[in-house]
C-alpha cells in the first residue's frame, strides 16, 4: 500500500512538471510586410499588436531552423477606383517548418484591422494550437 501511494505521488509530480514545461513553451515568430505602400505601417502595427497578445509568442528578428519557429509574410495592397482607395486585399503566408499555408482576404478600407486580426487568429488556430497540444 505504501508503494502504491509513493508511485501515485511520483506520477503526480511528473505530470505536474510536464504540464509546467508545456505551458512555458515559447513560439518564435518572424513576420514581415513584403509590400511598401500606404498600408504597410498600419499592417505592421496591427499584426505586431495581435501577435503580442498571444502569451506564448515571441516576435524575433531572425529564425534558426528549430521546432516552434514560424514565419509570416503579409502583402497588403489598396484597391482603388478613380485614384480613391475603396478596399484592401491582403495576401498572407504562414510557414511552419516544411508546411506552408496561404490565403487571400479582402474587404473595405475600414476592414484592415479585422483582416489582420483574422490572419493572427488563423495562425493561432492552425499552426500554434496543434503544437500546444504536443
Amino acid at each position: 500500500m505504501k508503494n502504491k501511494c509513493l508511485i501515485i505521488v511520483l506520477l503526480g509530480i511528473i505530470l505536474f512538471a510536464y504540464n509546467a514545461n508545456a505551458s512555458d513553451r515559447q513560439f518564435s515568430v518572424l513576420f514581415n510586410v513584403s509590400t511598401e505602400n500606404e498600408l504597410t505601417d498600419r499592417v505592421k502595427s496591427f499584426i505586431s499588436r495581435e501577435l503580442r497578445e498571444l502569451p506564448d509568442v515571441k516576435i524575433v528578428d531572425r529564425l534558426v531552423r528549430e521546432k516552434g519557429q514560424y514565419f509570416i509574410s503579409v502583402a497588403a495592397v489598396p484597391i482603388k477606383s478613380s485614384n480613391i482607395t475603396i478596399g484592401v486585399a491582403v495576401s498572407f503566408l504562414i510557414q511552419d517548418g516544411d508546411r506552408i499555408m496561404h490565403d487571400l482576404l479582402a474587404g473595405t478600407k475600414d476592414d484592415l484591422k479585422n483582416i489582420c486580426q483574422n490572419i493572427v487568429s488563423s495562425f493561432d488556430t492552425t499552426a500554434l494550437e496543434p503544437s500546444r497540444q504536443k
